[in-house]
């Protein structure tokens, strides 16, 4: 077997490199300098390589010995200075090799455990700052965002419009990031540790935020056997019938049995295969995101509650225990609804390892926190979040995205800032302008996917208000659209 514990001091001595990185990093910096942007962002990529290489070697490895094995019994003897000769305990000897190999195992085991939870860390900031960039050209103003403004960074390249080669640095109005959520991701993997730093009340919300994330969701059906009882002659002959839900859907499962196996057919017994889906699946991130918001929720309360002057029916432990999940929601509901199915497929964001588009009633328990009208002022009066979004908004961009999207596309591009504003705007009692500020979008987006979606038939998965709004738009683009508003009106 191979030695991998030699390697655990290369480990070390890299994580320890990164965390004396990572303890300078000025946000400040981060949001202006172009150039320390861009080597923060050159060194966490490389620091990402280095730990998946060693991570890659020590797993390959897979396994400890020490130097060398004992030797049979009487064919050797240990020489102790006090004692001389004397031949060794076969019992000894073997405790004293397991105990040294179990240690040894442990420490091999522990470092794994770090390189993935700094890989983790690596690439939660690495999106956090590819989300953030934007490129301005200096000279035509063609704008490059996210992915696109990095590669050009990464290349020295020139304007692809006009050839020019200087850019004007500015934040993604279109993206998805929290900047200031970086120095408290741990990124050396000590996550244990930093887990154990916390306050209490930290250690509890930390505790929360992961049930959420791992556990708080539910089971899904994915297919069924059934066994089904036959009458072939004088004999009854029992036969067993695979069932997948996601093709035939349980409801018709009696219809489809005759059909396969005659009217005299019965079903005897069914066994359902059930798969527990994980809204976040990645322990390792699901940690990251735990510690980092909890810890930038609590420093901000402290250095911001006394100076804003929060008002003490707000100030209490209560809403602090709330307060980091309702950030951390916030800003998934937000991913969201600013990201189409497509791009969260392309390009996972702020939250690797997310479901790219999970059912409703996954969601649900985790975006009740909301509703919580207190925790959201709060989270607005330090400035931790701009705007409110409830689960409705969330669930009716679900249903569109799943029922209209292939007719949505086919009357052409769609804005994903537009669309955002068009759900809320419909969701809630939020005006236009209101709308357009909370996602940094035109006017003239919104009432164009407003305008779309009235030609969808949209109006009868809104609620009553919504589907008033979505009468009001002007100019119609279509008879059908037309004909929907002159029967909203007609309505007593």
């Amino acid at each position: 077997m191979s030695e991998a514990y030699p390697l655990i001091g290369r480990t070390e001595q890299l994580l320890q490199g990164i965390e004396n990185f990572t303890s300078k990093i000025s946000i400040k910096k981060l949001e202006s300098d172009l150039t320390y942007f861009l080597n923060t962002y050159r060194t966490f990529y490389d620091n990402l390589k280095k730990l998946d290489q060693l991570r890659d070697e020590i797993e390959f490895r897979g396994g400890v010995s020490i130097g060398h094995r004992p030797s049979p019994l009487g064919s050797t003897t240990f020489r102790h200075p006090w004692l001389g000769e004397t031949p060794p305990s076969e019992v000894g000897h073997l405790m004293r090799y397991a105990k040294i190999r179990s240690l040894r195992v442990s420490v091999v085991k522990a470092s794994i455990d770090r390189l993935r939870a700094a890989l983790a860390a690596h690439r939660l900031a690495l999106n956090h700052l590819i989300e953030y960039c934007t490129l301005l050209c200096g000279k035509c103003g063609k704008v490059n965002r996210s992915r696109a403004a990095i590669q050009l960074l990464k290349e020295n390249a020139k304007c692809s419009n006009c050839g020019f080669n200087e850019f004007i640095f500015a934040p993604n109005d279109a993206g998805i990031f929290r900047l200031e959520l970086i120095p408290y991701i741990p990124f050396a993997g000590d996550y244990m540790r930093r887990i154990a730093q916390l306050p209490s009340f930290g250690r509890a919300t930390y505790a929360k935020i992961i049930r959420y994330l791992r556990e708080s969701v539910g089971t899904s059906v994915r297919s069924a056997s059934v066994i089904v009882r036959v009458q072939v002659g004088n004999r009854i002959v029992r036969r067993r019938f695979r069932f997948s839900a996601e093709k035939e859907g349980f409801a018709e499962c009696e219809k489809i049995v005759r059909e396969h196996f005659g009217p005299n057919a019965r079903i005897e017994s069914v066994h359902h295969y059930r798969t527990r889906s994980v809204l976040l699946n990645d322990r390792y991130t699901r940690a990251c995101l735990g510690i980092a918001y909890t810890s930038l929720v609590y420093d901000t309360w402290i250095t911001r509650a006394k100076s804003i002057g929060l008002p003490e029916a707000l100030a209490t432990e209560t809403i602090l225990l709330k307060l980091p999940l309702y950030v951390l929601v916030h800003d998934i509901a937000r991913y969201f609804l600013l990201k189409l199915p497509k791009s969260r497929r392309r390009f996972s964001g702020i939250f690797p390892h997310l479901q790219v588009s999970p059912p409703f009633d996954q969601l649900e328990p985790i975006l009740s926190i909301l509703e919580d009208r207190e925790v959201a002022l709060t989270a607005e009066m330090l400035q931790l979040t701009r705007s409110r979004i409830s689960p409705s908004t969330i669930h009716l961009k679900l249903l569109i995205e799943r029922e209209f999207e292939a007719r949505l596309k086919k009357l052409g591009p769609i804005s994903s800032r537009g669309l955002a504003a068009a759900t809320l705007y419909l969701s809630s009692d939020l005006n236009l302008q209101n709308v357009c500020n909370t996602f940094n979008t035109q006017l003239y987006e919104v009432k164009t996917t407003l305008q779309r979606l009235a030609e969808l038939n949209v109006e009868e998965k809104l609620n009553e208000e919504g589907r008033k709004k979505l009468a009001l738009m002007e100019a119609p683009r279509t008879a059908r659209a037309q004909k929907f508003i002159k029967a909203i009106e007609e309505l007593p």
